[in-house]
């Protein structure tokens, strides 16, 4: 859930409020049973709308966690990094500032069997340990 429907959601709340405090003072004034039902209706409303709230609140909060990741470049030198699980590897470039444009990539998915990284600005780790082998690109031809 978004911070706009977080708010919309607290708008609400505000307003059910309100209209629980008016109706609060009309019970006062004078007795309906009908108010008693309206009562209740807006304090289920309003529970509802702020268990929405704080379990959007808590999804936002949840700690993303770790992932291991080895680079292989050009068959000589091994690095491995810890970082956040939901970090790219055009991320991780960025920070070691290499310049993607000239490398290719290959991760390791199996045993002895690597995929093409094609976009490594769109390449999420994941949670887990990943290996990474990086080569200059070579012109064909």
């Amino acid at each position: 859930m978004t911070d706009a429907n977080i708010q919309t959601i607290q708008n609400q709340i505000d307003q059910a409020e309100s209209a629980r405090t008016i109706l609060l003072s009309k019970m006062t004034d004078d007795y309906d049973s009908s108010h008693l039902e309206a009562f209740k209706n807006l304090q289920e409303q309003i529970k509802e709308w702020n268990q929405q709230i704080e379990e959007a609140q808590k999804a936002q909060n949840v700690e993303v966690g770790t992932c291991q990741v080895s680079i292989l470049r050009g068959g000589k030198d091994d690095q491995a990094f810890e970082i956040r699980a939901d970090s790219t590897l055009g991320d991780l470039m960025d920070n070691l500032g290499w310049n993607t444009g000239d490398l290719s990539f290959l991760n390791r998915v199996g045993t002895g069997k690597t995929a093409e990284i094609t976009d490594p600005g769109a390449h999420v780790f994941g949670p887990g340990e990943h290996e990474i082998f990086i080569t200059h690109r070579v012109a064909a031809g």
